[in-house]
C-alpha cells in the first residue's frame, strides 16, 4: 500500500460543494451490560446495522451476507437498511448529522473524503493488523485499500473493484471481418474498427462505437497516452491538462463522431434504446460493473477486452467500501461484519453475483467468477487488468466540482463540435486551476 498524508484541514476547507456542512460527531459511550441477579454478566446479542444501496439483486446479497455472518456468530444480529442509489447520500448524512449513523455504512469515493474530513470515522488499521491475512498479498489484492487510506490510517474493508474495459459485439466486429483485437491495439486501431462496423441507414444504421465520453472513459486514455490530471494524488496544486497528451485525447473523442463519424452524436444516440445493448453499437468503453447486467444479452454475442495502448497500458479502477463511524456502541462487532464481507463466505457470494469483482484472490480468479452464466470468454481481464489499472481518485476537496464545472461542461462543447481539442484541454486546465486556487 501507498502511505498518503494528506491534510484534514486544508480539505476540510474546500468542502462547501457537498452540501451537506461539517458534521461533528460525539462518541456515543458503550451502554453498561445487562447484570444477572448473581452479578455476572448476561450474554447478550449485539445488534448492529449495515446501510447500502443499489438494486434489488444488491441489496439482496447484502442480506444473504448478513443472514451467513449470523448463522456462524450467535452473538451478533444484522439489521440490513437498503435504499436505491438515489436515496442513499441524503440518507447518509442525515444518519451523520444526527449522532446514529448505523455502524456499518457502504461507501464509496463520492462519500469517504468528506466522511473523513468531517472525522467521523473510525480509523481501522489496528483492526487491519490484528487481522494479518487481509493484508497478504498473495490472498488480496491490497492496492485497494489505498483508495481508503488517509493520514497513514486505514478507514475501510473492501467489497472488490471494477476496472474500465472494452465491450464488444462480436457479430457486428464478424460481419465487418474483424476479430477479436491483439493485446497490443491501439487507439487508433479501436477507431478503425469502429469505422469498418459503422453503416446503413434508419432503423438499420449502425456505429462501430458508443459516443462514452465521462471523465473515467477519457482518463484512462489520458493515462495511456502519458499525461496526468494533476500534480499530485493528494492535495494537488497544479492542474495538468493542458497538454499534448490531453489535447490528443480529446482530439480522438471529437474524431470519433465529427471526422470518422463512427460514433453517434448526442442526438442520435438517443435513437439508439438501449445503447450498446441494443446490438447497433459495436464497441464501447465503461466500467466492468455492466458486465452483471449485459451477461443476460442472448441477442448478440459479445465480449470483453483490455483498453487499447498508446505510450502504456492504463485503465482506471473504483472499489467499493465498507466504513465504520466513530459513534459505534459495538466497534467491535461492527468491524466483524465489516471484515466478514471481506471473509471467503461472502467474497465467494460476491464471486458468484457479478457486479464486482472480488477482492480475495482466490475467488477473482475461480471459475465461480471468471465462468459466470453469461460471462463474456475474456472475462479475466476484469481482474487482469488490476496489474496495470489506477485509482480512478484524486484527494482534495473540490474534486467533484472539478468535475462537474470544469470536465464535464468543457467536454460537452468538445463533442458537439463547438470548441477545438486545443481550447478544451486550455479551458479545463484553466477552470479546474481557479477552482484549486480559490
Amino acid at each position: 500500500m501507498t502511505a498518503s498524508r494528506i491534510s484534514r484541514r486544508r480539505f476540510v476547507q474546500g468542502l462547501s460543494w457537498v452540501g451537506v456542512g461539517s458534521v461533528v460527531a460525539a462518541c456515543t459511550p458503550m451502554p453498561a451490560p445487562t447484570v444477572t441477579e448473581e452479578g455476572v454478566p448476561a450474554a447478550e446479542t449485539i445488534h448492529i446495522r449495515f446501510a447500502g444501496w443499489g438494486n434489488t439483486e444488491e441489496l439482496t446479497l447484502y442480506e444473504n451476507i448478513a443472514a451467513a455472518h449470523m448463522e456462524e456468530d450467535s452473538g451478533i444480529e444484522i439489521e440490513n437498511l437498503g435504499f436505491p442509489g438515489s436515496d442513499y447520500a441524503q440518507k447518509l448524512f442525515s444518519w451523520i448529522a444526527s449522532g446514529d449513523p448505523p455502524e456499518n455504512l457502504r461507501t464509496g469515493t463520492q462519500y469517504f473524503p468528506t466522511l473523513w474530513a468531517d472525522g467521523v470515522l473510525l480509523p481501522l488499521t489496528e483492526y487491519f493488523n490484528s487481522t494479518p491475512d487481509l493484508l497478504d498479498d498473495a490472498q488480496y489484492m491490497t492496492v485497494l485499500y489505498d483508495i481508503y487510506t488517509l493520514d497513514n490510517e486505514m478507514f475501510a474493508t473492501v467489497i472488490g473493484p471494477n476496472v474500465m474495459a472494452a465491450y464488444l459485439n462480436m457479430d457486428m466486429l464478424s460481419e465487418a471481418g474483424l476479430e477479436y483485437p491483439g493485446a497490443d491495439w491501439t487507439y487508433d486501431d479501436y477507431a478503425a474498427m469502429a469505422v469498418a462496423m459503422t453503416g446503413g441507414e434508419g432503423m438499420e444504421k449502425t456505429f462501430g462505437s458508443s459516443n462514452a465520453y465521462w471523465w473515467m472513459v477519457w482518463e484512462s486514455q489520458l493515462w495511456a497516452r502519458g499525461g496526468d490530471l494533476f500534480d499530485a494524488i493528494y492535495n494537488p496544486t497544479r492542474c495538468l491538462l493542458d497538454s499534448e497528451e490531453m489535447i490528443e485525447t480529446c482530439r480522438w473523442f471529437q474524431d470519433m463522431v465529427h471526422t470518422h463519424g463512427a460514433a453517434p452524436t448526442a442526438g442520435e444516440a438517443a435513437g439508439f434504446e438501449g445503447g450498446w445493448n441494443s446490438g447497433r453499437i459495436g464497441m464501447e468503453i465503461t466500467g466492468t460493473w455492466a458486465v452483471n447486467a449485459r451477461r443476460k444479452i442472448d441477442a448478440f454475442a459479445w465480449d470483453l477486452a483490455h483498453l487499447p495502448r498508446e505510450k502504456h497500458q492504463a485503465s482506471a479502477h473504483a472499489a467499493g467500501g465498507i466504513v465504520i463511524p466513530n459513534t459505534a456502541a459495538h466497534p467491535d462487532a461492527a468491524w466483524s461484519h465489516a471484515a466478514y464481507h471481506q471473509g471467503d463466505r461472502a467474497q465467494e457470494m460476491y464471486a458468484r453475483d457479478g457486479l464486482n469483482a472480488p477482492i480475495m484472490l482466490k475467488w477473482a480468479t475461480s471459475p465461480a467468477f471468471l465462468e459466470l452464466e453469461g460471462a463474456p470468454p475474456h472475462h479475466s481481464a476484469r481482474v487482469d487488468a488490476m496489474a496495470y489499472s489506477r485509482n480512478r481518485d484524486f484527494y482534495f476537496a473540490q474534486w467533484t466540482e472539478v468535475r462537474n464545472k470544469a470536465f464535464n461542461p468543457e467536454m460537452d462543447k468538445l463533442m458537439t463540435g463547438e470548441q477545438t481539442p486545443e481550447d478544451t484541454a486550455f479551458n479545463m486546465a484553466q477552470k479546474a486551476q481557479e477552482i484549486l486556487d480559490a
